[in-house]
């Protein structure tokens, strides 16, 4: 365990205050953010035991206070996001559509009567007004409330995510992964409101440390990953099958190549149990998808036709573009810059595609940057199960999100890719994996000898005179 306290204690220490003093201004201007001056505390209470067992479980640096710190910077960007839907979006947007119906469900729910209609499907959009509806039941019905609860989710995501990266990689940089995956912008930002943003964030937080953990041939990993996928499918079964398929990718890769030293390997039972695994949930979630994505034929033309549908649909508003939809492979390089950096500098309208495209060049320059790392990368995939998982989902989200049109919703839909896109930057470089520990010479012949140090040999027993 570290004995020092790092700068991020006093890091977080200050996000905290201006959070808490953010949140008191709000409610003197006449805003709805009370609820928040007493719901804050708990949330603290809640996250003191993560902040502990991160302290004491990471000796190398100051985990404990980088949590802290994130705890701090996410209850800021919760009220920025709060002061986003009011200001903005003058008060709608999904998070409102989300509120009013776990308003109207809350008082059925504490009586114990769960028949009610979300008035959308399940799975899909129903299923985060449930949610909201089981919060305010525990915790009243306040939006503001509401906002916390769910930036503490997101939140406890990311540290399912950093589990995962240290379980699977244990060479890699834990450190930069742990800085990246608590204060990404996005990361941040858009997961901190009520909606979908917030639940699949810990839903593909606990899939990957279900999957981290299987690779390992733990067998408790079966029941994590499993938690996780069901997570995933309530709100978006299109990213449970991604997710899913990334997770056979990292068998497959593990199945194919032996892991070398200081990767993780798959026993054989492991292999077979996970293949089975992914058949049967993947056979129960194909329907879903199916109804979900309003297609016939999920395997088929069907699926092309339903992406092209998501096009024309968000082609629609201030911050629509012309999107950059997969019709042949070589299609496939512009559908990913367009998934990761757009929109570029040249293509802001916006505050908000202003902030996004900061945030393109912060990647950009991050992918830049990192260039010894994404040259071992080639190597990673077939040594590491857990990477090629997350280089899987990184390509297929890509592919199935370049027929986006609009930029504030492919914002918010990156969020969910941050995580794995971080752990290609957070392997080790090539001069780090080169590095071998030399050899020890031994005492320097022509160093002086202090005779103090030098035990004397043992003497046999003289000899009796015969």
């Amino acid at each position: 365990m570290t004995s020092h306290r790092s700068g991020w204690w006093l890091t977080g220490g200050v996000l905290t205050v201006a959070a808490v003093g953010m949140f008191a201004v709000a409610y003197l201007r006449g805003e709805d953010t009370g609820r928040g001056l007493l719901i804050g505390p708990l949330v603290a209470l809640v996250v003191i035991p993560l902040i502990t067992h991160a302290r004491r479980s990471e000796p190398r640096f100051d985990l404990g206070g980088i949590v802290f710190a994130a705890l701090g910077a996410k209850l800021c960007a919760v009220y920025l996001r709060f002061w986003m839907v009011d200001s903005l979006y003058d008060g709608t947007g999904d998070s409102t559509t989300y509120h009013l119906y776990g308003k109207a469900f809350a008082p059925y729910f504490r009586r114990f009567e769960f028949d009610i209609d979300p008035g959308r499907p399940i799975p899909g959009t129903g299923f985060i007004r449930v949610l909201t509806g089981v919060i305010y039941a525990l915790l009243g019905s306040d939006r503001f409330t509401g906002f916390i609860v769910f930036g503490l989710i997101s939140l406890l995501g990311c540290w399912c995510f950093y589990k995962a990266f240290t379980t699977a990689v244990p060479t890699g940089d834990h450190k930069r992964y742990a800085i990246l995956i608590f204060f990404w912008p996005s990361l941040l930002f858009w997961p901190s409101a009520i909606g979908k943003e917030s639940w699949m964030l810990l839903a593909l937080g606990l899939t990957s440390w279900g999957a981290a953990t299987l690779y390992e041939h733990r067998p408790h990993g079966f029941m994590i990953l499993g938690a996780g996928v069901l997570a995933a499918a309530m709100p978006r079964p299109h990213i449970a099958i991604v997710v899913l398929a990334a997770t056979g990718v990292g068998l497959v890769m593990a199945s194919l190549f032996r892991s070398a030293e200081g990767a993780l390997s798959v026993t054989f039972a492991t292999r077979v149990g996970g293949s089975v695994f992914l058949l049967v949930i993947g056979s129960l979630l194909a329907p879903k998808l199916a109804t979900f994505l309003n297609i016939d034929d999920v395997g088929g033309s069907g699926f092309t036709d339903s992406l092209d549908a998501v096009l024309r649909q968000t082609a629609q508003g201030g911050s629509n573009f012309g999107p950059a939809a997969i019709d042949s492979p070589l299609d496939y390089p512009w559908a990913l810059i367009t998934v990761l950096f757009r929109p570029f500098p040249f293509e802001v309208t916006s505050l908000a595609t202003a902030v996004t495209a900061m945030e393109g060049t912060l990647l950009l320059v991050l992918l830049v940057t990192s260039i010894g790392r994404l040259a071992r990368l080639p190597t990673s995939l077939v040594k590491n199960a857990y990477v090629a998982y997350a280089a899987a989902f990184t390509f297929m989200f890509c592919y199935v999100f370049a027929f986006i049109a609009n930029f504030g919703i492919l914002a918010r839909q990156r969020s969910q890719l941050m995580p794995f896109l971080f752990v290609l930057v957070a392997i080790p470089a090539v001069a780090q994996a080169r590095r071998r520990p030399r050899p020890d010479p031994g005492p320097n012949p022509a160093a002086p000898i202090d005779l103090r140090e030098v035990e004397p040999p043992a003497l046999a027993p003289p000899r009796a005179r015969s």
